[in-house]
């Protein structure tokens, strides 16, 4: 694919209905995340999997991997493997349902 667009749904670790299947393409990346991870840190790496050479990623996603501990994960895998374009976090609430702080990111 040239690009890939997201909002990936926002469900924390605890709350991912089967880790292992949401997971399984890591082997084949050849990384292991942190079990803390919630689901849209595995949304990039999936995704990445469909991108052409010099394909592009656009997501909105929670912030929380920018300042949560599995966020360097996530973090490790987009510097490795990604050209990191911008990453857009916002001052206010953008969304009322759900309250959570949010971000694009675009590699």
């Amino acid at each position: 694919m040239d690009a890939v667009v997201a909002n990936p749904p926002y469900i924390r670790s605890r709350n991912i209905p089967d880790v292992e299947l949401a997971t399984a393409h890591l082997d084949d990346l050849g990384y292991e995340f942190d079990g803390n991870s919630d689901i849209y840190s595995y949304f990039f790496t999936h995704a990445f999997q469909f991108l052409r050479e010099g394909g592009r990623m656009g997501f909105l996603t929670s912030n929380r991997w920018l300042t949560a501990e599995y966020g360097e994960d996530l973090e490790r895998f987009l510097f490795e493997n990604t050209a990191v374009d911008a990453v857009v976090t916002f001052q206010t609430q953008l969304f009322e349902v759900p309250l959570i702080s949010t971000c694009i990111t675009v590699a």
